[in-house]
């Protein structure tokens, strides 16, 4: 392989260019699959807390909110840290777009 101005060229001879091309296919399928089966973590709430950055009570009014989502096993609560990452990135996107009207509209 040879890269070149962001390029990169490859030497298959052509006879086997199908064979090569279903490889790096499957190759990239199984990759995939490989990330789609990860275990998911969950952690409690006051790790959830330290990782995050925010107080316990912070966490609850969240979840209660609907705005963040967790497990409740028994009377314990599990909370998955990507989802959590995620919800509150779509939470803060629609506090900007909400606000983006407002703001908008003259403040009405």
């Amino acid at each position: 392989m040879e890269s070149k101005n962001n390029t990169i060229q490859i030497a298959v001879p052509v006879t086997g260019l199908e064979e090569w091309i279903q490889g790096r296919i499957n190759q990239a399928l199984e990759q995939a699959t490989k990330a789609d089966a990860q275990p998911k973590e969950y952690v409690s709430q006051k790790e959830l807390c330290k990782r995050i950055g925010l107080s316990t009570p912070t966490v609850i009014a969240l979840r209660k909110k609907g705005i963040i989502f967790g497990v409740n096993v028994g009377n314990k609560w599990r909370f998955e840290v990507s989802e959590v990452w995620q919800s509150l990135r779509d939470h803060q996107a629609r506090q900007t777009a909400s606000f983006a009207t407002i703001k908008k509209n003259g403040g009405r």
